[in-house]
């Protein structure tokens, strides 16, 4: 699978602060909305579509998920569409995205949620049980996408019924990019970036 993006070369084309991606594609869907951001393999978006799923997800994320900033939602699936749709969304909200390795093991999953402390877990269907699975005793909400019901790339169930969220207007923004792993150890391994 081939997956590629077209952002900004500089974060100074879009005249945001040194690391802030929140409104990027805001700003590049209003700029240039019919151009091409996301090739992946048969499917081409645009920046005007990829700003209306970014706001859409970043809406639900806020209004059905109740994810606020400073929250980590881990991710557990394919790079895909949905992954960039994710990131930014988490991005606009000032959520912190732990984007997970799909070919790892239950067990080494486990390591790195207990690490990260995600208050939730979007997992792509055909990984949902493992996700549950890693997730063991921690407080962790498990949210599955995919499989037939889900052609579109977008995350079913969140999505419906949610209020768009706007970017908010460069220079107004104050949040920036962050490690999602925690700092120090806990008397468990830590999760290598």
């Amino acid at each position: 699978m081939v997956l590629g993006v077209a952002l900004p070369r500089t974060l100074g084309d879009v005249g945001a602060a040194e690391g802030e991606i929140s409104g990027w594609i805001d700003e590049w869907a209003r700029r240039s909305p019919d151009t091409i951001a996301i090739h992946c393999e048969d499917e081409a978006i645009t920046y005007a579509v990829l700003e209306q799923r970014v706001a859409r997800l970043a809406g639900a994320l806020t209004g059905r998920a109740g994810i606020a900033a400073g929250d980590r939602v881990a991710y557990l699936g394919p790079n895909t569409p949905v992954l960039l749709c994710l990131l930014f969304a988490c991005a606009r909200v000032g959520a912190i995205l732990v984007p997970l390795s799909a070919r790892m093991p239950a067990a080494e999953l486990a390591v790195v949620l207990a690490n990260t402390e995600p208050g939730t877990l979007v997992a792509e269907a055909g990984l949902a049980e493992a996700a549950r699975e890693a997730a063991g005793r921690l407080e962790l909400r498990v949210i599955p996408f995919g499989g037939d019901e889900d052609a579109t790339g977008e995350l079913p169930g969140l999505p419906a019924g949610a209020r768009n969220c706007p970017a908010t207007p460069i220079g107004r923004r104050g949040h920036r990019w962050r490690s999602s792993t925690r700092r120090g150890p806990r008397g468990r391994p830590r999760a290598r970036c």
